[in-house]
């Protein structure tokens, strides 16, 4: 019986431990979902603060006046949301190196509002079992829909440059 109970604590914590949650086994399309679901609620809200939180603390520290970009988002962002989606699917990066792991989501949301359509392209650590403060949104760009190819430009005419991605914080355009 002893040993039963000792495998369940340890199974137990090895699909929870560092991390806090079982993100490592739920699909990153759910996670996005969820992820986007809980931001445009907070922009619907028009609270800044439940979204400043669901940044990673670095990505906040490392931005340039990430106050100010937080403003800058629900003076861009208008409208009662009709409609959303997870579009053109989401990409899962993965890593474990030497007892550090950690797991990446990007990826994009379509929205339209009364007012606009817009597409929200996202970047964000849903574990790292390492440096606690890498877990959350770390990059949003926010435009609408029809200047893709301004904010979100291709590369050599094909794939999106989600390198833009790696700028932390959130862009939108200055209109």
């Amino acid at each position: 019986m002893k040993k039963l109970i000792a495998l369940g604590l340890a199974l137990l914590c090895i699909l929870t431990s560092c991390g806090g949650s079982l993100s490592y086994f739920i699909s990153s399309e759910d996670l996005a979902q969820k992820s986007m679901g809980s931001l445009l609620d907070a922009l619907e809200e028009g609270n800044q603060k439940k979204v400043q939180r669901m940044f990673a603390k670095t990505a906040v520290r490392k931005a340039e006046n990430f106050e100010k970009q937080l403003e800058d988002l629900f003076d861009f962002f208008k409208g009662d949301i009709e409609h959303w989606e997870i579009s053109g699917g989401v990409v899962d990066y993965r890593s474990s190196n030497f007892g550090h792991d950690f797991r990446e989501i990007e990826g994009k949301c379509t929205v339209t509002t009364e007012n606009s359509n817009y597409t929200i392209v996202f970047r964000e650590r849903v574990r790292d079992n390492v440096r606690w403060g890498n877990v959350g949104i770390h990059s949003l760009r926010v435009y609408h829909t029809e200047d893709e190819e301004i904010y979100f430009p291709r590369v050599n005419g094909s794939a999106r440059d989600w390198s833009l991605l790696q700028i932390p914080g959130i862009f939108t355009p200055q209109e």
